[in-house]
Order: C-alpha cells, then structure tokens, then sequence
C-alpha cells in the first residue's frame, strides 16, 4: 500500500508524518461516506509496531493494536476479513503482540494494567480496567508475566491456543487476607489468562477524535472464546508443564 501510494521512502525518514497523514486521509474518506481501506489499515499497524520497536514509544504499539482491530472487527460487518485472507493472522499476531508490549513494565518485565488516557499520534486514548476480571473466584489475579517471555527447562510441554489477546500467566492471591489455603499451593504455579484490549469505535468516537478501550482478564479456566461484534472469538493463551522452576517459568 505504501509502495503504491509512493511513501515507501518517507516512512523511512518521516514515520510518524506518514502514520498521521495516511490516518487523516482514512478518516476524510470516512467522513465522506467511503469505504476504508482494509490495506491502509493493515500498513498502519505494521509502521505503527515496528516503529515502537525503533522509538520506544509505547504509544504506537497502542496504536498497532487499534488498527488491528479495525482491521479484524471493522465498524461495518460487511467488511470484515476474509477467513482465508493471510492478512487475518497477521493483525491478529499484531494486536496480540501490541498488547503484550504496551503494557509491560520495562523495570520488572511484568505486565501492569490500570485506567489511563494515552495520547496516541491521532488523538487521545481512554482506557479502563474491568476490575471484576482480575477477580478469579475467590482469588485475586496479579504478577502477570508474558507467556511469550517465559523459559521452561527440564521436560517441557508447551501448549497454546491461537486467537486474539495477550497471552499472560498470573499468580494467584487470596482475595481474603485471612485465607491460608495458598500453603497448598506451588509458589511457581501460574493461571493462564488473556488480556484483551476491547476497543469501542462508533460513527461518534471517529468523529470526536477520542477512542475509549475497555481492558479484560480472560481466565483459561473461563472459556476458550470471547464474543466481539456478535461472534464467537478463540482467544490466545499459553501454558506450560515443568518438572523444574524457576524466575520465569512455571509448571
């Protein structure tokens, strides 16, 4: 797309020029009436990432994964992907990935979630915390860690689950302090939850310039799928079996 629209050279130079012009030149022909194109959508989420990666802005990853899931669940149900498009996994891994990366804390490589606004290249970005999902029965969800960063050593077994979402492993913690059923448990055991980052785009969003994202805990335990736009969704997890453990791994 960019190669067509001879920017190929400019996003080398100017990056985050081009993420905002071709983003204003979505949103005019959106304005207008016109379809918007699936193929921007995916370049932009492609610049957006790899250019959080060269910047160390976390805001464009934040950006990656809105594209992305315009890209995966568009305002308008027509438009949505085709299932053999190779595209579809591509944006899938992007806002996985994007999710992943904009909310890990770089002094202790955890993931921390909170409410925020986050001025994002095109706007601001108000997200919220769905605190009744970091409650796991009758305990509490915390410590979360990247499965994707995590190293298993003796034998090992690996399992995954492709979708959407941030694939994480969290410590459980009682939601009562006087609850000592945690010396039954390994000190290494870890939940296999998916973060997903549930964008709310309307018609009224797009015009105001102001995109809201509610943010969710997905316990494995809690079903494999989530509904988006009125679908059945896999979401994205991984676990690990051990018989050793340490910083980093768990069973």
């Amino acid at each position: 797309m960019l190669r067509i629209a001879n920017l190929e050279e400019d996003v080398r130079k100017r990056t985050e020029e081009v993420i905002e012009l071709v983003h204003r030149i979505l949103l005019e022909n959106f304005q207008r009436g016109e379809v918007v194109s699936r193929r921007a959508l995916i370049a932009l989420a492609e610049v957006s990432f790899r250019h959080a990666g060269a910047s160390g802005e976390r805001r464009y990853y934040l950006a990656a994964a809105l594209y992305s899931w315009l890209f995966l669940f568009p305002t308008d149900p027509a438009l949505a992907p085709d299932p053999y498009d190779p595209r579809l996994r591509l944006a899938a891994d992007l806002y996985n990935r994007s999710v992943t990366l904009a909310f890990v804390d770089p002094d202790s490589d955890t993931v921390r979630f909170r409410d925020e606004t986050v001025e994002l290249p095109v706007g601001p970005l108000e997200i919220v915390l769905d605190e009744s999902s970091l409650v796991w029965g009758d305990r509490k969800l915390i410590g979360f860690v990247p499965v994707s960063e995590l190293e298993v050593r003796g034998l090992r077994n690996r399992y995954r689950w492709r979708g959407i979402g941030a694939p994480l492993a969290a410590i459980l913690e009682p939601v009562s302090p006087d609850d000592r059923r945690d010396a039954y448990l390994q000190p290494s055991l870890r939940l296999p939850v998916a973060a997903l980052l549930r964008f709310e785009v309307d018609d009224e969003s797009i015009e105001r310039g102001v995109v809201r994202a509610r943010l969710e805990l997905h316990a494995a335990s809690d079903g494999e799928s989530v509904e988006i736009a009125g679908h059945e969704v896999p979401l994205e997890m991984g676990s690990f079996r051990s018989n050793r453990t340490g910083r980093g791994e768990f069973p």
